[in-house]
């Protein structure tokens, strides 16, 4: 399970690159579709849908394009049902309902500074849901079978650990 799941249209991929290096460089581990996995043997479609439901957090970039995009607005539901959405304005645009009543972040205009408050406001606010969304898989029921199961696997209990605020 990674912990940030990006939305995104592609038109839009050199900026999404930029802020998945830039939380990768956080500590998060983050999926969008440049680690689609060619020969896994189950579809595009099934890996996106097995990403945006495990994700921690789903990030999702608007821009005008994305308002129109299917595949987009299905991926923010997904994280508005988990309560895992955090969006965000690359670009000015008119969000459909009922995203337009979700709270998004502003980076229209923003260069890739890390210092820019903007920019700190959305990794604070990806920080908490990671970490809320962590925290409500630890005290689910059976989190405890599913740890037991993957003792042996390092890199499964590495990425149960919470981001430090």
């Amino acid at each position: 399970m990674a912990d940030i799941f990006i939305s995104y249209k592609r038109a839009e991929r050199p900026r999404v690159q930029l802020i998945t290096d830039l939380l990768r460089a956080d500590g998060f581990d983050v999926w969008f579709d440049t680690r689609l996995e060619l020969g896994r043997g189950e579809g595009f479609d099934a890996e996106i849908e097995r990403e945006v439901t495990s994700a921690a957090c789903v990030l999702v970039c608007w821009t005008p394009e994305a308002t129109k995009s299917v595949y987009v607005k299905a991926e923010a539901k997904k994280g508005i049902d988990r309560e895992v959405l955090v969006p965000m304005f690359l670009e000015e645009c008119v969000l459909p309902v009922p995203f337009n009543a979700i709270d998004a972040a502003d980076l229209t205009g923003w260069s890739g500074n890390v210092t820019d408050e903007r920019w700190i406001a959305l990794q604070t606010k990806i920080k908490e849901t990671v970490n809320r969304s962590k925290a409500d898989e630890w005290s689910s029921p059976g989190f405890t079978d599913r740890l037991k199961k993957t003792s042996g696997d390092t890199a499964q209990q590495t990425s149960w650990g919470l981001h430090p605020g």
